[in-house]
């Protein structure tokens, strides 16, 4: 045997086993009375426990895989050994994820914090439960009681195959598994490639449309009126020196951002044509500057 392949032999030796993936599914973002803050707590909680427990902490919605996201979750939801579920503030989209998992009958373990009420559908499986203020001793038991849930649901699995953690509380169901299938790498380029198209079409179909949608005569001199006013009133308190081009440039830019954050429906020329008529109306004339508004 080669230096070389010895070398590389016991350098694969030393490369630590891969841990299975524990998948989370959780809110990551502000929501009511939680900050994003509070989620970024939680899953520093999570991840120390999900590793203690002998597992790597993911999101379900993360994947080394390049791919449509929901496509993602679906398969993480599935292959995943053991899944943490946090329905805490009963976010509608892990709720959904949830139920997803629950259909594959698999070990999930569900926690909640001390203000959320249990749900009626999940209330067969045993929740654990945390103090929505993340107090430090309860906090360390907590992470401990999720540990030890993990270890022991994926070993109930592992030694009884028929063990069902959900649907067997309703009856007897047998879960089908989601299909595999083989392609060749340029047929799965050409399809992630098409789900891409597919996914951006959707988004883009969601954004707002650029152009406003046509109006009435009535309307459209309502919401001129309404811009013009708007126009007027930031002139008037916001000091604008319209005698000066940069004052005017700034005036011409709150007008822009003030019309569209207060939603105003009007189309880009009749504006620049108000904002033209506001300037020339309020701009500074030799002996009546003093008697403008």
């Amino acid at each position: 045997m080669s230096t070389k392949s010895a070398r590389s032999k016991t350098e694969d030796a030393d490369q630590p086993a891969k841990l299975p993936f524990c998948g989370i599914i959780m809110p990551i973002a502000a929501m009511g009375q939680y900050e994003k803050s509070h989620w970024d707590r939680v899953r520093i909680i999570l991840d120390e426990a999900i590793a203690n427990a002998g597992y790597t902490p993911r999101l379900v919605s993360e994947s080394e895989d390049i791919g449509v996201i929901h496509a993602r979750i679906v398969q993480n939801l599935y292959d995943d050994a053991i899944v943490v579920c946090d329905v805490s503030g009963k976010n509608a989209n892990v709720m959904f994820e949830l139920g997803l998992r629950l259909a594959f009958d698999k070990p999930t373990i569900v926690i909640k914090d001390d203000q959320t009420a249990y749900s009626f559908d999940t209330s067969p499986i045993e929740h654990i439960s945390y103090r929505a203020d993340l107090r430090f001793d309860d906090v360390r038991d907590f992470g401990k009681k999720v540990a030890a849930a993990i270890k022991a649901s994926v070993a109930k699995k592992r030694e009884d195959a028929s063990y069902s953690p959900f649907l067997g509380h309703f009856g007897k169901f047998k879960v089908t598994g989601l299909e595999t299938k083989e392609v060749s790498s340029e047929r799965y380029i050409i399809e992630q490639l098409q789900s891409l198209q597919g996914e951006i079409s959707r988004l883009s179909s969601r954004l707002p449309n650029s152009n406003p949608p046509p109006q009435n005569r009535k309307d459209m001199l309502v919401t001129a009126a309404m811009a013009k006013n708007l126009a007027s009133s930031l002139v008037q308190f916001e000091n604008f020196d319209l005698s000066s081009d940069i004052d005017v440039s700034r005036f011409i830019d709150r007008v822009h951002e003030e019309v569209k954050d207060r939603g105003i429906n009007i189309s880009q020329d009749v504006l620049n044509k108000i904002i033209v008529a506001v300037v020339q109306e309020t701009k500074p004339k030799p002996m009546e500057s003093a008697s403008l508004f």
